[in-house]
C-alpha cells in the first residue's frame, strides 16, 4: 500500500494519518453544516407555535444533542480509521441507536439490534448512513405512538456480495398517514434523510408493513481509495502537491 505525503503550503508537509484528519474535518463540517440548518428549522417552528412550551422546546433540545453526539462520535471513528479503509458501522448503529433511545424515550421504547453484525462501510459514506439511521430513530420516537403507549423499533444492516450496503429500519407504530408523500411533505427529519441519502447516491424506500412504518435504505457499492482521496482533496485545494511515497518532495 502507498504511503503519501501531502504539501499544502510551502515548507509544511503532512503524512497520510494527517490526510485522514483533515478529511474527517472536512466531512464533519459538512455534517454540522446540515445539522446547524436542521436546528435553525426547529427553531423557526417553536417560535411560530404559541402553544410550544417547555416539554417542546426540551424535546427538541434533547434531539439536538443526539445528533451531535453522533457527529462526534463518529468523527473519533473518522480520526482512527486510514484514508480510504472501511468502517465497521455496526457497532456504531447499535450505540447510537441505544443512545438515542435512552436520552429520549427510555421507558417507551424496546430496541432490537441483533440484525446489525459485522457491517463495513467504505469511509466516504459511513458517516451519512450513521446520520439517516440517527434520523429514522427520532422520527420513530416522535410519531410512531402518539398515544405513548410502549414501541419496538428494529434495526439491521448488511454489506451484500457486491458491496451494496443495505440498512433496514421498522417499528410498530401507527405509520404514515394515507396519501402522505415522505419527500415531498416530510418535516425536517426526513428532509436531512433525504438530503444526506442524496449525497451517497443511496435510495429511500418506504416499504408497505401491515403496522408500523417499514424503511430500507439501499447504498450502491463505492469505494474510495487513497488515491482518489488525495484527487478529491487536490481538485479542493489549489496548491495542494501530492507526492507518492519514495519519490522527493519538491522544494521552492
Amino acid at each position: 500500500m502507498f504511503r503519501f505525503l501531502v504539501e499544502l503550503m510551502p515548507h509544511k508537509n503532512i503524512d497520510a494519518a494527517e490526510l485522514t484528519l483533515r478529511e474527517a474535518n472536512h466531512r464533519i463540517a459538512n455534517s454540522l453544516s446540515s445539522l446547524a440548518a436542521g436546528i435553525s428549522q426547529s427553531a423557526r417552528r417553536l417560535f411560530r407555535d404559541d402553544g410550544a412550551g417547555k416539554v417542546e422546546a426540551l424535546e427538541a433540545l434533547h434531539e439536538i444533542g443526539q445528533r451531535l453526539y453522533m457527529v462526534g462520535r463518529l468523527h473519533r471513528a473518522f480520526a482512527a480509521t486510514p484514508a480510504g479503509n472501511d468502517i465497521d458501522i455496526g457497532a456504531h448503529l447499535r450505540e447510537i441507536c441505544q443512545s438515542a433511545v435512552a436520552a429520549l424515550a427510555p421507558q417507551r421504547v424496546r430496541l432490537n439490534t441483533e440484525g446489525i453484525s459485522t457491517c463495513l462501510a467504505p469511509s466516504d459514506i459511513a458517516l451519512e448512513l450513521c446520520q439517516i439511521t440517527t434520523e429514522l430513530v427520532i422520527n420513530s420516537i416522535k410519531y410512531a405512538h402518539p398515544s405513548g403507549v410502549v414501541g419496538i423499533i428494529e434495526v439491521h444492516c448488511e454489506r451484500l456480495e457486491d458491496g451494496t450496503l443495505v440498512v433496514e429500519f421498522a417499528d410498530d407504530g401507527v405509520g404514515l398517514p394515507e396519501g402522505f408523500d415522505p419527500r415531498a411533505d416530510g418535516g425536517i427529519g426526513l428532509q436531512i434523510i433525504y438530503a444526506l441519502a442524496d449525497q451517497i447516491d443511496a435510495d429511500v424506500q418506504f416499504q408497505p408493513r401491515a403496522i408500523g412504518a417499514a424503511i430500507k435504505i439501499t447504498c450502491p457499492a463505492r469505494r474510495e481509495t487513497l488515491t482518489q482521496l488525495c484527487g478529491g482533496l487536490a481538485g479542493r485545494y489549489p496548491n495542494l502537491t501530492i507526492v507518492r511515497d519514495g519519490d522527493d518532495v519538491p522544494s521552492d
